[in-house]
Order: C-alpha cells, then sequence, then structure tokens
C-alpha cells in the first residue's frame, strides 16, 4: 500500500472498525468534545470507478461523502497482466494521497480523504503504465468531517515514528492506550487526550501524547478483533 497521508481502506476493513472510540477521563486520559452532524443527512454517493486499460472513468464529478468517508466502488475491466492500483490524491493533482491494490473483478472502497477536490486514476504495472487522473470533488453537507487539525490542536509535525513501541491491545479503548504508555518508558508521565480530527463515524481515534500539556507524539487507536489497538503515528 503507497500512503503519503490520508487513508484508503477497503469496506470490509473499514466496516469492522466502525465501533465508535471514545477517550474516558481517567488519570492519563482526557476527552475533547467533538462536534455533532444535523439530524437531517443528505444521502451518501457511492462513486462507480472503472479502471480500462487506457483510461479511469467514473459514473460522477460530484459526490456526497459518509460518516466514514468517500465511498468507492471499483472495477477492474483492464484485462491487463499483473496488479491494478487506485491511486488517489487530494486538494491538488499533486497533492498528498495513496492508494491501493484493486483485485479483479469489483471492490468497495472507503477513501477518508478531506472534503473537496479529490483526484483519482488507475495504474498498472506496478506504475509503469499509468491513466490520467479524474476529478471527483467531494462534498460534506452533512459536516460529518472535523475541520480541526492537529496543528491547530498543538501538534503541528508530521515526523514519523523512526523507532518501535507497540502496538498494544486492550480490551477497551483506555487499556490499549494505557498499554502503549505504559512501553513508552522513554517519556514517562504521558497523558493521552482525544483528537477530535477526521470523520466522525471513522473506525480509528487518533490521540495526542502530551506530559504537562505540551504534545509529544499521535497515536491511533482502532478496533479489532473484539478488542482495540494502539500504535503510535507521528512524533509533533
Amino acid at each position: 500500500m503507497m500512503i503519503d497521508s490520508g487513508r484508503f481502506v477497503s469496506t470490509a476493513a473499514a466496516m469492522g472498525l466502525v465501533a465508535a472510540v471514545a477517550g474516558c477521563g481517567e488519570s492519563n486520559r482526557t476527552a475533547a468534545p467533538a462536534e455533532t452532524p444535523s439530524s437531517s443527512s443528505v444521502g451518501r454517493t457511492v462513486v462507480a470507478v472503472r479502471c480500462d486499460p487506457s483510461q479511469t472513468i467514473t459514473n460522477t464529478t460530484t459526490a456526497v461523502v459518509d460518516r466514514d468517508g468517500l465511498h468507492l466502488r471499483v472495477t477492474d475491466h483492464s484485462g491487463l497482466n499483473g496488479t491494478t492500483y487506485l491511486n488517489y490524491r487530494y486538494a491538488a493533482a499533486n497533492g498528498p494521497g495513496g492508494g491501493d491494490q484493486v483485485p479483479a473483478g469489483t471492490t468497495d472502497l472507503v477513501l477518508q480523504v478531506p472534503p473537496g477536490d479529490v483526484y483519482l486514476d488507475c495504474s498498472y504495472s506496478l506504475g509503469t503504465k499509468k491513466t490520467t487522473p479524474v476529478k471527483v470533488q467531494a462534498a460534506d453537507p452533512n459536516g460529518y468531517y472535523g475541520p480541526i487539525t492537529l496543528a491547530a490542536l498543538g501538534c503541528s509535525s508530521t515526523a514519523m515514528v523512526s523507532w518501535a513501541i507497540g502496538p498494544t491491545r486492550g480490551r477497551t479503548t483506555e487499556a490499549a492506550l494505557d498499554a502503549l504508555i505504559t512501553a513508552i518508558r522513554q517519556r514517562p508521565g504521558l497523558h493521552a487526550r482525544l483528537a477530535s480530527i477526521g470523520y466522525v463515524g471513522s473506525g480509528s481515534r487518533t490521540y495526542i501524547l502530551e506530559r504537562s500539556g505540551t504534545p509529544w507524539a499521535t497515536a491511533v487507536v482502532s478496533s479489532e478483533s473484539g478488542g482495540y489497538v494502539a500504535g503510535l503515528d507521528a512524533l509533533c
């Protein structure tokens, strides 16, 4: 999987992560309030994407995102040998993004990118054969995507953690975070604060690990096999 920033997940994986992850105000966790979308919602759009040998085709140029992101239904019509990838960029054609492998047939995918312009293209033969990106404008009339950024919450760096700690697991979000904080012996006294960013229905939640109010790193918690998994993401 090729990831710069933003996330691209199969619907099967996303649905397994639908359980809401919330922080409880215990000894090392502080929850932040999340915004609630309007009760009168506009239905989501599922964008049909077809990967042909020489082009990427979509059935619409505008779409409405759902609680967990932009929904796609991708079909590989290329007939080419080797692996097909659906790539995406957002904000600009050369903006941040990523991509994921598309198996033969039709696959449902959820793209967790901010509302706005999203550029989709299919590529083949390990990226040596590409197609022209197609722009889809993702709208968020229901307010499912939180406009708050990590930078606004005091964590402006996106440097990835270069040493391995975790992931840690627990029966609850709190237990998984406690185990992660315990494993980070280089930074005693850390507390986890829920960062209300991204989509409200995302199967994962981002926390800021801080000490005495100073952010140090971010951690991402997701559900897995009846429990929760916490892992370090980026340094602040």
